[in-house]
């Protein structure tokens, strides 16, 4: 069943760049200008997993304030699991098959999609009567990845030697991306239903990547509360804990201020 989690109407959105993430329940709209400064609009929804997805984007369409404007461009961010990070220097167009074939994905028609830029290349398989649902809504849109999203934003988090961990929250699973010594150690997504389960994935980062906990920095963004019981449990363990913020955010404190403000980073920041 389809519930509307977040409804924040500043002002007209702005017509020109609309940001629409689809993940396996969720879609989160967001729009911004010639300059990519976002508007003070943003709408999540979250449904289930296995709601007809036509009839739930029709509904959205209906109740959606963001989706009553024409735009010039529109992104399709695919927010799902089904994707795999190759450093450019080891991608070729010949492996594609084998590693699509290597992508976890269930039983329903895939469409194979891949993002690729002078870093590194994100191949990736989205549910093929999703993409053509949205496709046939927003025809000219342009399919991107949040892996791609959030790898060409590393630089933020790059500055030092430390082992440095990007954990972006949603309601039922969290992306971890791992930074040493200004080089991408990994990206994957990860669902879990207690904190512990966050804290076994950050300490298995840390001594994976041969670190300790000391020179380990947890950066958190998206849909946590620093009252929750996963922040509580992150913060027994590993003591240097960052909240996200992107360049021009400030507006988030006044226009989204019944929230802590980087529940919302994500969508603004990698998008």
């Amino acid at each position: 069943m389809l519930q509307k989690i977040f409804d924040v109407q500043q002002r007209n959105a702005s017509n020109y760049f609309l940001h629409i993430e689809a993940g396996n329940a969720y879609i989160a709209l967001s729009a911004s200008d010639k300059d990519k400064t976002a508007s003070r609009n943003f709408e999540f929804y979250g449904f289930g997993a296995n709601d007809n997805f036509d009839a739930v984007l029709l509904q959205i369409k209906e109740q959606s304030l963001i989706l009553k404007q024409d735009y010039e461009y529109t992104k399709i961010i695919w927010g799902n699991a089904y994707a795999r990070y190759i450093p450019a220097s080891f991608y070729d167009e010949s492996i594609n098959d084998f590693i699509y074939d290597f992508i976890e994905n269930d039983l329903s028609p895939q469409k194979k999609l891949l993002c690729k830029n002078d870093l590194c290349a994100i191949p990736f398989l989205v549910d093929e009567s999703k993409w053509n649902a949205l496709h046939a809504a927003f025809p000219n849109a342009e399919d991107s990845h949040k892996y791609y999203e959030i790898i060409t934003r590393l630089p933020d988090y790059s500055n030092d030697d430390k082992l440095q961990l990007l954990l972006i929250f949603y309601p039922n699973h969290f992306i971890i991306t791992a930074i040493k010594n200004s080089k991408l150690q990994f990206v994957n997504t990860v669902y879990f239903s207690s904190g512990t389960d966050v804290v076994y994935y950050c300490l298995n980062a840390v001594r994976q990547l041969n670190t300790s906990v000391s020179l380990c920095v947890v950066t958190l963004s998206g849909l946590i509360d620093g009252d929750s019981t996963a922040y509580k449990e992150i913060y027994k363990y590993i003591q240097n804990i960052d909240v996200d913020t992107f360049e021009n955010g400030d507006f988030l404190k006044d226009n989204f201020s019944e929230h802590p403000a980087h529940f919302f980073v994500p969508f603004f920041k990698y998008a």
